[in-house]
Parts: structure tokens; sequence; C-alpha cells
């Protein structure tokens, strides 16, 4: 019903408006934003540095939207020039809702969306140059369910070299050269002596020419691009031809400064702006991770503790990357997502991070301690609530789980849970 009512309104307004936008806007207009829950899901989807976290592609996870407690999840990844991004959702549990993918470009003067998708599982966009991006994922108010949620990426070229691939580079761009002297500006592909070398897409050739350095070269400018092919071992095209993805231009040698060694395609790609640049990311792609185990689902949304006298907390799933903070032993967190080894978390005031799997036990399944209610507990709801309640009259045996900072979390025997100060 919320989402007909929605879209009723959405046609009206300003088209060029994302859908994520155009939502939150009928959400005012017809005055649902004004619900303590829409307040809630607006504010999920705020981005702040608090709420987001950095990955490297690609990335998988699972992950469970409660539609009662609305939230998104917002994930950073530094991306390449020449790459295509691609994000999928796999629904698990829920094949009906609508699901907002926002992409933005993170820089100095704040964010710009570059893409967007509501109406698809997948959003995939070209990458124009290196930068930081981030990903904003988030069902439609009062929706959830079970999702698998992959970001990776694919090649926008053809390789030059026919039945090999990215997997068969053998020198990269940036390798030092000459002693140092110089740096490599392309990537070697090592194939035997006359195999055909081919347009990466289609163009028309500005140069064949011979030179000291390359030998025989072809140049071919296509898609604002120039790609040059070195060290051939015979030229088969002529200036200003036309040529189509996958046509033979060349074949493999080693000619120019690479006489001593065997034959090879040195491939590079130049920009009128940059110069040049590196080839690796428009050929390379990534595959989906399919071994996340969905029993973890049941570990999604819980509390779980620290085992260890004292635990860190990462910016991103490795050990490789900035520590945010240290826990000790039985500190406390909300799983929201499982990876392979990792659980990316929350702690109980919203600041998020990731840990590993092993360092933490699910909190209730077995309590620290058993304690009884007095008049004067104070107890609150969340961690995060400012005021609280005396327990009163309420002398019931409470299960300890964990704490947090100076709070210490309990369960109740009807299964609610609360927080109260320890003294």
């Amino acid at each position: 019903m919320l989402s007909l009512l929605v879209s009723c309104k959405v046609d009206s307004i300003f088209n060029q408006q994302s859908e994520y936008e155009k939502y939150v806007e009928a959400l005012h207009t017809i005055e649902l934003a004004k619900t303590a829950l829409a307040q809630d899901w607006i504010k999920a989807g705020r981005i702040t540095s608090e709420n987001s976290l950095s990955v490297s592609l690609p990335y998988t996870e699972l992950t469970r939207f409660d539609p009662a407690n609305p939230k998104s999840v917002i994930l950073k990844y530094t991306v390449k020039e020449g790459q295509n991004i691609q994000i999928y959702l796999q629904r698990i549990s829920d094949d009906s809702s609508k699901v907002f993918l926002n992409a933005f470009a993170v820089g100095e003067k704040g964010m710009k969306e570059v893409a967007h998708e509501a109406d698809s599982d997948s959003l995939k966009y070209h990458v124009e140059e290196d930068a930081e991006h981030l990903i904003r994922i988030q069902p439609e108010l009062l929706r959830g369910g079970l999702y698998k949620i992959h970001i990776g990426f694919s090649a926008t070229l053809a390789f030059p070299v026919p039945g090999k691939t990215f997997e068969n580079i053998s020198s990269y761009y940036g390798d030092a050269r000459d002693a140092g002297r110089r740096k490599h500006e392309g990537i070697d592909i090592f194939s035997p002596r006359g195999t055909p070398v081919v347009a990466v897409m289609h163009g028309f050739v500005r140069r064949v020419s011979n030179n000291n350095l390359g030998g025989k070269v072809i140049f071919v400018s296509g898609g604002g691009y120039s790609y040059y092919y070195a060290h051939l071992d015979s030229q088969l095209v002529n200036i200003g031809q036309r040529v189509k993805l996958g046509d033979t231009l060349g074949l493999v040698g080693n000619t120019g400064n690479a006489i001593t060694t065997a034959p090879h395609l040195h491939f590079g790609i130049y920009s009128m702006r940059k110069g040049a640049l590196n080839p690796y990311p428009f050929f390379a792609s990534t595959k989906i991770d399919e071994n996340i185990k969905l029993s973890d689902s049941t570990f999604l949304g819980t509390y779980h503790r620290v085992k260890n006298m004292k635990v860190n907390l990462r910016e991103a799933p490795t050990t490789k990357s900035s520590i945010l903070k240290s826990l000790d032993k039985n500190s406390l967190m909300l799983v929201d997502a499982a990876l392979n080894n990792w659980y990316r978390i929350s702690l109980p005031d919203g600041e998020k991070a990731f840990i590993y799997k092993t360092l933490v036990e699910k909190a209730d399944e077995n309590s620290l301690k058993s304690i009884v209610l007095t008049d004067s507990t104070r107890l609150k709801d969340s961690y995060i609530q400012k005021s609280g309640y005396f327990s009163g009259s309420l002398k019931d045996t409470v299960e300890v789980l964990g704490d947090y900072k100076n709070y210490q979390l309990v369960k109740f025997p009807n299964g609610y849970y609360a927080w109260y100060k320890a003294s």
C-alpha cells in the first residue's frame, strides 16, 4: 500500500531526480515523513563519515534488512579509470521490494552522484577517472529481507592478444626500466612470434611507424583514447584505416629495444589530457564470491561479544587496514553483515567497523551472570537513549550478556533486552 501511495506522487516531481530523491520527496508530500519510522528511514540513508566503511573490490557480504528497523548499507571503494563497476543484489528471502542503489564520487568539495538504479537488482557504470566512490543500498520503507551484495568490476576493452586475458600480463605499468631511469608506460603480453594482435575496440589507425624504442608500432584511436601496439613483427593495417573490434592489426614480435627479449606485445593507452594511463583496469574483471555461507544469516542482527582480552576493530575487512579502536573482553556489538572471515558490525553507539569472526561469540548463547533487578535499577531500551526508566516493581532475574563502556546489556526471561548502568 505504501509503494502505491508513493508511486502515485513521484510522477509529478522533477524527472531528473534519482528514484531515491523522488521517493524521499514523496514521503514528505504525503506527510509520511512525519512518522517516526519514516524519519528513521531517512536518517539511515544520510551519508556521513560515521556510517560508511572502506572495502576493496571485489567485495561480497550477506546482510539482512529489517522492515521494522530501517537501515542502509554504505560502503566506500577505490575505482580506477577504465573500469566498469558492477553492483549486484541477490535476493534470498524477498523478491518484491524496491531497493535503491545510488553511487557517488567522493571529492574534496563533497559528493556527486554518478549512477543510480531502483528498478533492477544491478547497477553498472563506467569509471572515467581514478577516485573514491561510495555506494548506498537501501530498501524502500517497511520492506526488507536477506540479501547477498556483490561489488566488483569488469573489463571495458577486449584483450589485444586473442586467447589470453589480464591474468597473462607479464610486465606492468609503472615497472622500472633502464635501471630506474624511466617507468614502463604500458603492459607486456608474451606470446609466440607471429601471434595476431587485435583491435581492442572500434576506431581508426592514426599511425603506423618504426622507431628505436618500440620498433614496429601502431596507434589506433577510439573512444577518447589512443591505443599503442609495439615490438610488432609485422604491421597489417594502414594509416587512416577504420578498424572494428577484433580486427587483426599486426603480429607479435620483438622489434625495437625488445630485440634481446622473447617476442611479446607491449600495449599502452594514452589520453590527450593525461598522457600514459595504466591499461590494467581496462582489462581486469572480478568474480562473484560464492563461498559465503547462508548459515551465517542466523548471526545477523544479533549481539556478539568479544572473547579475548582485547581486540581491534578495523576500517576494512583486512588486518592491513587501519585500526579504528580496540575493545576489551565482553564488549558488545551488533552483527550487520557476514563475509567469509569477517563481520561488518555496529557498536551500541552507532559506530561502524569490521571484526574478525573468531574474535567474538554470540552473546545470548552463554550469559556472563544472572542478576536480580531492584526498584532502583534504571533501564534504557537502547544504548543511545538519553533517558531511562526505573524497573519499579520488576523483580525479574535477568541474564547479563555483555557490556559497552559503563553499561551492561541484560536479557529478560521473555526475550526482551535492556541496558542498565553498571555500578
